[in-house]
């Protein structure tokens, strides 16, 4: 249909303009605008005649309207955001204007709109920490995992630690490695003595625990932990119907954080291991017979046998990450630099200079990532678990007892280390 100058003034006249007349008083007259009317009117229209936002909303242009024309009079900066989550306009907005809806929005909101929008949108959109922090239970892994934000620093100001809500997606145990494809299957190798390296069937988790030896731990997406592998003293039984942001096991123990961060653990209490200090925790991880968290302020704090002083955190550091080894504790302070405590014999505690983003602490060994994705291990290198394989770049890391799983960006598995029960002969992840 062609538009003549007449139409497009007539429809001006006898439908847009009433809604900007004033009344006696002063006051903006509400009219009808009937969709039908507003959809034959050409996009150059519209784009000139500055309706107000809340003509827009009442009448539910936004969502009849191209969303060009949305774009263009930036509309989705002032409408309410549930406006624009029913009308999934936020689908298809630039990554530049769902920046400025996102920054301020209420967390159910927010909820509302990681569901809906595109992964890419996700990993530009800066969401603050702790609104990710709060929906991580409800949003699928793979957005979890893209939606992690990098903490900003402002200049001059010391970095502050935040909470991890990356997904762990592979662990290397003891004898076994447990990993976990990008539909929630979990997969493993190794030894399978207690029934470890036999994950639940029909069970599709969101992420694993990082555990240390004969049995293993995930999350369910609804937060629900589940366990397989040696129940004695109960390590492989978390509480029924208790939600958590993240799970951690050590020898005979297991514990994870509840959604307001406190520690819950179960199992083997011999060390005091699972008995939690009050308060909340960021992050949690357990080793043999001790476990460590890291407060809101980035403080460490460690319970259990306090063997060789790897309970003994220093206290005048702030960590970003914590990971608990079989005889020492390692620090990721927020500028990449790590921090280790305790048994020092083969050099474990001893990290090699330069930043890291991410840690793990083994048995009397430690592996870290740079920020080009290479790996690097110092400590004792029992049957080459220390050898990280050069030039090799890897997302995650995983140190076990005697071999170490690194996850390459294509999703592969790579080990090396001990392979006497076929723990470093990863299964692809997908």
């Amino acid at each position: 249909m062609r538009y003549t100058p007449l139409y497009t003034l007539a429809i001006l006249a006898a439908v847009l303009l009433p809604a900007f007349a004033m009344t006696s008083c002063g006051e903006a007259e509400t009219v009808e605008v009937p969709v039908e009317v507003t959809r034959e009117v050409p996009v150059e229209v519209i784009k000139e005649v500055k309706v107000p936002v809340e003509v827009v909303v009442e009448k539910e242009i936004i969502k009849e309207v191209p969303v060009e024309v949305v774009v263009e009079k930036e509309i989705v900066k002032e409408v309410p955001v549930q406006v624009v989550v029913e009308k999934e306009v936020i689908k298809e907005v630039p990554v530049e204007v769902v920046k400025e809806v996102v920054k301020e929005v209420p967390v159910e909101v927010v909820k509302e709109i990681i569901k809906e929008v595109p992964v890419e949108v996700i990993k530009e959109v800066e969401v603050p920490v702790e609104v990710v922090k709060e929906v991580v239970k409800e949003v699928v892994v793979e957005v979890v995992v893209t939606a992690t934000p990098t903490p900003t620093t402002p200049a001059g100001a010391q970095p502050q630690p935040q909470p991890s809500t990356e997904a762990v997606r592979l662990v290397a145990g003891d004898e076994t490695t447990c990993g976990l494809e990008t539909d929630g299957t979990v997969v493993c190798w190794g030894n399978n003595e207690y029934g470890q390296a036999s994950p639940p069937r029909n069970e599709k988790l969101a992420s694993l625990a990082p555990i240390y030896r004969y049995f293993f731990c995930g999350l369910r997406p609804d937060g629900t932990a589940v366990c397989w592998g040696n129940n004695e003293d109960g390590r492989a039984s978390p509480p029924l119907n208790e939600q958590f942001t993240s799970l951690s096991g050590g020898w005979a123990h297991g514990c994870g954080l509840r959604p307001d961060g406190t520690a819950v653990c179960w199992g083997s209490d011999e060390y005091g291991q699972a008995s939690p200090p009050g308060g909340s925790f960021t992050a949690i991880s357990a080793g043999p017979d001790f476990t460590c968290g890291l407060r809101a302020d980035g403080a460490a704090v460690c319970w259990g046998w306090n063997w060789s002083g790897r309970t003994e955190a220093p206290g005048n550091e702030t960590f970003a990450a914590i990971s608990a080894g079989s005889s020492h504790t390692c620090g990721l302070r927020a500028d990449g630099q790590a921090v280790c405590w305790g048994f020092n014999k083969y050099g474990q505690t001893e990290p090699p200079a330069g930043k890291l983003t991410a840690i793990s602490a083994g048995n009397e060994f430690t592996c870290g990532l740079r920020a080009d994705g290479q790996a690097v291990c110092w400590g004792f290198s029992r049957d080459g678990s220390a050898s990280a394989p050069p030039g090799k770049v890897f997302v995650s890391i995983s140190a076990g007892y005697a071999h170490t799983c690194g996850l390459q960006p294509d999703g592969l598995a790579l080990c090396w280390g001990d392979n006497s029960h076929g723990q470093s002969n990863p299964r692809g992840l997908n």
